[in-house]
């Protein structure tokens, strides 16, 4: 508290705290004010370079969608419906597609597999079923104890990680007695669901009631003169570590096409097993399929597979058979089929695993929605020349946003108005907007005013879209090495301006931001010293009243010395 706040005043009747108060404040408008307003515009010019520089930004972002040439590979397609007004594809075009027309026929979408079991009268009582039985090549153990529910839980872990088996176990229940293991196919297509039960005859799988005893071949399904083994994930790893089979059955021989065919799980992998058949005079190849973004392999070889007959140990020649997958088990408990989905394009007949079909077309993906065979619907690829124009016109609407805030600053008198740095900033974006492309020299196309974008007599930019799209119609190559070309100037331009520490408008923050830092200093070291003065002068009016207080007490008393001396009556 100030000493004078308690006294000020009682001796002299001057109220010298409000006198310093004046004081001090003449001698902060002398000292610290001007400092403080300096500080005040200053950073007032930081926050209109951020701006500045965002806007730049913005114009950098939208001049790399002109320099890389997305903004001019843009093609839209466009599906027709059926005689009846139903729509079977839709379909997308990225910047590889190429303008066209084609007929399109969906014969049949593509469905996933979905298995049942028998129904178990409890999903929590033990079965006492026990082996190994395998699920898209991934090997399952039962044990006698395990109940429904614990069987659906063993093929769901084996249904994870890099390598799963692509099928989701589920219990349907609908009774207090009736339960059901269902299987599904994660995915669409024929071959979802690839089952190998843990016996011949009498297996855990045959025992659930959704596998029987009969046994047919593998066949190709784009070539029935070929059989095919199960889909494995490795070409050159043992069939016994991939398939995970305990204990492996001895090695022995099996009949491909007429012949006899050693194979050991043990030791042998797809291409060995490959090379064994080419080397008897057979024909094997390996088919690749790409499940979940991997790829995943078959054995595909001429011809009829089957057990040896004469072999040491039939039973294990067909074990291996059946292994391999070149023969599949019955499907007593079969809910669905899976599909593959089937279309012609132009009467070209093409499957897929999905209802999507990629690269039939190049740059077109055509989702299939609906079957309907025997009617085509045409698909259109054509150029969509308005997503170009609304990339060009975010271009100009970028630019300008800069144009307005220079102009702003330059003639509204703002902070930022006189600075030569902004001036030269700006010029250098508009210069690239004056450069002719040499790689078009001889073409109507050297400048983007040729083009429908050109500067008016306010620095800003126009956008004729009837030329736009004039020009992108008759001359759409040149359109885009010209934008490009613009847009790869522009992006360098302003990226000199905007960029992160190292361009113009991040330099002159940093100076400001420095300039700032020291000019806080000189104001804090100021008004330190002003309450240094502001102290002084505080003990010194407090002296002065302690000395008038003294002076005025000591002519009271005389004034009492006096008037006691005066004679009684007087």
């Amino acid at each position: 508290m100030d000493p004078i706040a308690s006294f000020g005043g009682l001796a002299s009747g001057i109220q010298w705290k409000d006198m310093i108060d004046e004081i001090m404040k003449l001698e902060s408008a002398r000292a610290v004010t001007p400092l403080s307003n300096r500080l005040s515009t200053q950073q007032a010019r930081i926050e209109a370079w951020k701006t500045y520089e965002g806007l730049v930004s913005k114009l950098k972002s939208a001049s790399l969608a002109l320099r890389d040439g997305t903004s001019f590979g843009i093609y839209q397609a466009t599906a027709g419906t059926t005689a009846s007004g139903r729509a079977v594809i839709s379909a997308t075009a990225s910047s590889g597609a190429s303008p066209g027309s084609y007929q399109v026929e969906v014969k049949q979408l593509a469905r996933a597999a979905k298995l049942s079991s028998t129904v178990e009268g409890s999903a929590t009582t033990a079965l006492g079923l026990s082996g190994q039985f395998f699920v898209n090549g991934r090997a399952v153990e039962v044990t006698a104890t395990d109940t429904l529910n614990d069987i659906r839980d063993r093929i769901n872990s084996v249904n994870s990680g890099s390598d799963a088996s692509g099928v989701t176990a589920t219990i349907l229940t609908t009774g207090p007695n009736e339960h059901r293991l269902i299987l599904t196919a994660d995915q669409t297509g024929s071959r979802g669901i690839e089952l190998v039960d843990s016996a011949s005859s009498g297996g855990v799988l045959q025992q659930l009631g959704v596998l029987d005893a009969t046994y047919t071949a593998n066949v190709s399904p784009s070539d029935a003169s070929r059989t095919e083994t199960h889909r494995f994930n490795d070409s050159t790893r043992t069939l016994a570590a991939m398939l995970g089979v305990s204990p492996s059955p001895p090695e022995t021989t099996i009949e491909i096409d007429g012949r006899k065919i050693t194979v050991d799980l043990a030791t042998d992998t797809l291409i060995t097993v490959m090379n064994k058949v080419a080397a008897a005079g057979g024909s094997a190849n390996l088919v690749e399929e790409i499940i979940g973004g991997r790829t995943h392999y078959r054995l595909s070889v001429e011809g009829t597979v089957s057990a040896d007959p004469d072999a040491s140990d039939p039973a294990a020649s067909q074990r291996i058979v059946e292994l391999l997958g070149f023969q599949q088990a019955g499907r007593v408990g079969e809910i669905a089929a899976g599909t593959d989905a089937e279309a012609t394009i132009d009467g070209f007949t093409l499957t897929s695993r999905s209802n999507v079909l990629s690269g039939a077309i190049a740059g077109v993906s055509i989702n299939l929605l609906a079957a309907e065979p025997g009617e085509a619907v045409e698909l259109t690829i054509a150029r969509d020349t308005d997503a170009t124009v609304d990339a060009i016109q975010g271009y100009v609407d970028a630019f300008n946003a800069v144009r307005d805030f220079v102009t702003k600053q330059q003639t509204g008198g703002d902070v930022l108005a006189t600075n030569g740095t902004l001036r030269t900033t700006a010029r250098s974006l508009t210069e690239v907007m004056l450069s002719d492309v040499s790689a078009l020299a001889g073409s109507e196309l050297t400048r983007a005013a040729n083009a429908g974008v050109a500067l008016d007599r306010d620095g800003k930019l126009t956008l004729d879209t009837a030329r736009l799209k004039e020009v992108l119609e008759s001359n759409p190559n040149d359109v885009r090495t010209l934008f490009q070309e613009v847009g790869r100037e522009m992006y360098e331009a302003s990226d000199a301006i905007a960029a992160s520490f190292t361009g113009t408008v991040a330099s002159q923050i940093r100076f400001l931001e420095e300039s700032n830092s020291a000019l806080e200093l000189r104001i804090e070291d100021a008004e330190q010293r002003l309450e240094l003065r502001r102290q002084s002068l505080i003990r010194q009016y407090t002296q002065m009243e302690t000395m008038l207080s003294r002076i005025q007490s000591q002519g009271n008393w005389l004034t009492q010395q006096f008037q006691s001396m005066q004679p009684s009556g007087q």
